[in-house]
């Protein structure tokens, strides 16, 4: 019964990471041709002032999303309505208290500076009502494993917003049609949501129903909120320093690099649910976090090494003259192995997660993003035109680096010790084929030795081609013995 349980919560996750999977390829392809159409239009400056109201919009929904749609998966609260309406009554609120928050502070700095950046963030904040009362009707959706339905209405959101982003832009609109694109997307991903998950807000509220629900929610939103302090580096740090061109650049790679790092998040948003539900048993997620952070690994290299490779020569044909492909080259490759450190421990932090470590992954993330941002300001202030933009790449290194030292310290400590043999390798492999066109050729050379000359490294390709090639022909004999079904 136990393995049948196990084998059917596998196919769960399995199922639904390959859903979100598909779902990246496809929000790549979106971001790729829409961001790339409308950059090149733009240029670096105008895309920097939609980029800092972003960041700091950004940083306040982070705020907003107090853990709310975590505490519902991991306390299986969500066939209870009283705790669905209780959910999204107190983010209803709370979002509407933020807008104020936003309101007073955008307006007070519209006053001083008649920046039009000010503005878009009044803009911006308008969304926060959508964005944090849509965490009730996912959090229903993923408990149930229904990731093809909020895929498909992420996807089409996204769509969507590029649509109208292009038109506006090409109307003249400037940055205000990236603004206005936005708005309408969070809106269309929000009402798709509450359809989808069939779920009808009704007005309730339960002090004593909150206080479990806040207790677990804002220790697990702290980790967020420390981390999302890194937004705040460029319109706080960078922009004032640079100016809005760099925090375009900025933009530009951390969009190029994000988009490429669904293999990551889409295992992430999978397993949470799964490992809530294993919680107690320590064997199987140090086996689950050994399994899945080489093949992550290997997917990312991959990934991120073919478009490092290309990035020099398409950036220039797609970009146009108003931006320098050889500064988006050099930051893609250090946020890239930014995304490698990360992506090494991402697994043993959902594991904390859904143990309960909620503070431990607050405190190392607090640390993270002050390392982040004392980086960054040593740096821009005391030899800006040395480090440039690439002050940014040092920064976000030095605190991916440092929370993933404490993620894997306290995994160690609370869960158990996986054998990161495989998954080592396999980084320093990722990290030399996305550093070869900045620093040497010769570095593919070194990322072809790891990947054969070491006997697991050989193994586990080979193991890993032939689940795959076994998989096709399941498939292919699975559709031939159907024919009717097909039909």
């Amino acid at each position: 019964m136990e393995t049948q349980r196990e084998s059917s919560l596998k196919k769960q996750v399995s199922r639904s990471v390959v859903y979100l999977s598909l779902r990246r390829i496809v929000s790549t392809v979106l971001a790729t041709v829409g961001t790339l159409f409308i950059a090149r239009i733009l240029g670096p400056e105008v895309q920097g002032l939609f980029a800092t109201a972003l960041g700091i919009q950004t940083y306040a929904m982070m705020v907003g999303l107090i853990g709310v749609r975590p505490y519902l998966i991991q306390s299986q609260s969500t066939s209870q309505p009283s705790q669905l309406h209780l959910a999204f009554c107190f983010e209803l609120l709370y979002s509407l208290v933020l807008v104020g928050v936003l309101g007073v502070a955008g307006g007070i700095w519209y006053l001083v500076s008649r920046h039009e950046v000010p503005l878009m963030l009044l803009t911006l904040a308008l969304t926060l009502p959508a964005s944090m009362t849509r965490e009730v009707p996912l959090a229903v959706l993923e408990n149930r494993f229904e990731y093809q339905k909020s895929a498909l209405i992420e996807t089409v959101s996204q769509g969507a917003y590029y649509a109208l982003a292009i038109a506006l832009v090409l109307l003249g609109w400037g940055a205000w049609a990236l603004v206005i694109g936005y708005v309408v997307s969070e809106y269309l991903t929000a009402l798709g949501f509450f359809w989808a998950a069939r779920y009808r807000p009704r007005w309730y509220w339960d002090r004593v129903a909150l206080r479990p629900m806040l207790a677990y929610g804002v220790t697990f939103a702290l980790s967020d909120w420390a981390k999302a302090l890194q937004k705040l580096v460029p319109p706080l740090i960078v922009f004032p320093t640079l100016g809005a061109a760099a925090v375009g650049y900025i933009g530009m790679a951390e969009k190029l690099v994000a988009s490429l790092y669904f293999v990551v998040g889409a295992v992430g948003r999978a397993v949470f649910p799964a490992f809530s539900r294993i919680q107690n048993d320590k064997a199987r997620l140090v086996r689950a976090v050994e399994q899945g952070v080489p093949l992550q690994m290997l997917g990312l290299g991959a990934l991120y090494g073919t478009a490092a490779f290309l990035l020099p020569y398409v950036a220039p044909a797609l970009l146009g003259a108003k931006w320098d492909a050889t500064l988006i080259s050099g930051l893609f490759a250090f946020l890239s192995v930014s995304s490698f450190v990360s992506a090494l421990t991402a697994l043993e932090g959902a594991v904390l997660f859904a143990t309960g470590k909620n503070m431990l992954v607050f405190y190392y993330s607090l640390a993270g993003s002050l390392m982040f941002g004392l980086t960054a300001f040593l740096l821009l202030n005391f030899a800006p035109e040395f480090w440039g933009v690439y002050a940014y790449g040092v920064a976000s290194a030095a605190s991916t680096a440092t929370m993933a030292f404490f993620r894997h310290f306290n995994f160690r400590r609370y869960v158990g010790k996986p054998d990161y043999t495989l998954a080592l390798v396999w980084f320093a492999a990722a990290c030399s084929v996305v550093a070869a066109p900045v620093v040497s050729e010769w570095l593919y050379g070194v990322s072809l030795i790891l990947l054969l000359a070491f006997p697991q490294s050989r193994r586990a390709l080979r193991e890993n081609a032939q689940k795959a090639r076994a998989l096709l022909k399941r498939k292919g004999s699975s559709r031939a013995s159907t024919p009717e079904t097909d039909t």
